[in-house]
């Protein structure tokens, strides 16, 4: 006799395959979770046509998906009317007819439980019957309004509204949800701090990483290009754009000085333009989308993680420790983070300290190689993705044990 598994909705704003950024790692761990415990339904958009190819591997963990295609130059105008409507602006970015037709559709046929992948998947919700679990990963409030910090006007007025119509729909999504999960304390305390937020349904579950993936001793397909300094991620995300010119313009211009055979790889895809032009300086490489990111990590001396904004933990600091490589950070970059500064990773944030660093970590291969050992250390006791996903898991299971009875 076959039993029957219980119902699930997820909706998440990108397609979480391939795990190849941020919010994409922790969205496909949670994806596999959930079609482990559940007959799932899961709704995305993809906005990069590459990514189309990866919807039929999906379609084998799930009862039913729906994909949506969202172009993001015609999202960006829709945006716009969050400023009539007095909406985030990043809620109408992702609405669509489409995902709202299939999303009654599923509710349907009866659902157990909802996940809801950020705040801008949230307006989705609102007609949710079946208790809602939302990540909201991190404090987004907090990173507009780091943004509209950095931005003369007019441009620091219309972030300024979005961090404070982003922490009102926060507080309102603690409110409306069986619970809310963010990457860390310092992520969950900005969103219970806001008045209306309702703390005691607010948790928290951090970010992971593939300790079996991101194994420096696993063999690796193709040549492994040597590297003096890796940066890695998404290279249209602004902190990761920001982090990059900084770098250039504060600290590369003296290491190179120091030795012109030093090379930098910048590896991520969809770099912009202000990216790319990072080539033309001597020892940059700017690489675009890649297949796999470990050659470049196995490869590279150092890897820096100079972020001037940054929410949450940092998937591209996991993902270098757990390659044992010597790790250079920002502190926002390293904020969340269980490790001993100094011990585990390196900690800078004004240039002299990354050129100090960087250099002595260069010509020292000894003290690479134990920071790195030490950094894998860390990533196998305390960051899998079996111990990060706990809470979630434990928080699925009471709600279906609420609903279904402990023996379902």
């Amino acid at each position: 006799m076959t039993i029957q598994k219980p119902r699930a909705l997820f909706l998440v704003h990108r397609i979480p395959f391939p795990p190849d950024k941020g919010d994409k790692i922790r969205s496909w761990q949670i994806f596999k979770l959930l079609s482990q415990k559940f007959d799932l339904y899961a709704g995305f958009f993809i906005d990069d046509e590459a990514d189309y190819q990866h919807v039929e591997y999906l379609q084998d963990f799930c009862a039913e998906i729906k994909a949506v295609s969202l172009s993001p130059r015609r999202a960006k105008l829709k945006s716009l009317s969050g400023l009539l409507s007095g909406q985030p602006l990043s809620f109408p970015y992702y609405t669509s007819r489409d995902m709202k037709e299939w999303v009654r559709g599923v509710r349907a046929k009866g659902l157990e439980v909802e996940v809801i992948f950020s705040s801008s998947m949230f307006p989705y919700a609102a007609d949710a019957a079946a208790p809602v679990i939302t990540d909201l990963c991190d404090a987004d409030s907090a990173k507009w309004k780091a943004y509209s910090d950095r931005q003369g006007f007019p441009m620091s007025a219309i972030y300024q509204r979005e961090a404070r119509l982003l922490s009102e729909a926060e507080a309102i999504i603690t409110q409306k949800s069986a619970a809310s999960f963010l990457i860390t304390p310092e992520e969950a305390a900005i969103v219970k701090q806001h008045p209306e937020a309702d703390p005691y349904k607010v948790g928290t579950f951090g970010n992971g990483v593939d300790i079996d993936y991101f194994d420096p001793g696993a063999e690796l397909a193709g040549e492994v290009p040597q590297n003096s300094i890796v940066f890695t991620g998404a290279m249209d995300y602004e902190p990761n754009i920001e982090a990059v010119i900084w770098f250039a313009e504060h600290v590369w211009p003296e290491l190179i000085k120091q030795d012109a055979e030093r090379t930098w790889a910048i590896v991520g895809a969809r770099p912009v333009a202000a990216v790319k032009a990072l080539s033309s300086l001597p020892g940059v490489k700017v690489t675009g989308r890649v297949d796999d990111i470990r050659p470049w990590l196995s490869g590279a001396k150092v890897a820096v993680a100079p972020l001037q904004i940054a929410r949450g933990l940092q998937n591209k600091v996991l993902e270098a420790m757990a390659m044992a490589k010597a790790v250079i950070a920002s502190p926002g970059a390293a904020e969340g983070l269980c490790v001993t500064p100094g011990r585990d990773l390196i900690i800078a944030e004004s240039p002299t300290a990354y050129m100090r660093e960087i250099s002595r970590l260069l010509s020292d291969g000894s003290s690479r190689q134990t920071l790195g050992n030490r950094a894998r250390d860390v990533i196998e006791k305390r960051y899998s993705w079996t111990a990060q996903l706990q809470p979630l898991s434990q928080k699925l299971d009471e709600i279906i044990d609420a609903k279904l009875g402990p023996t379902h």
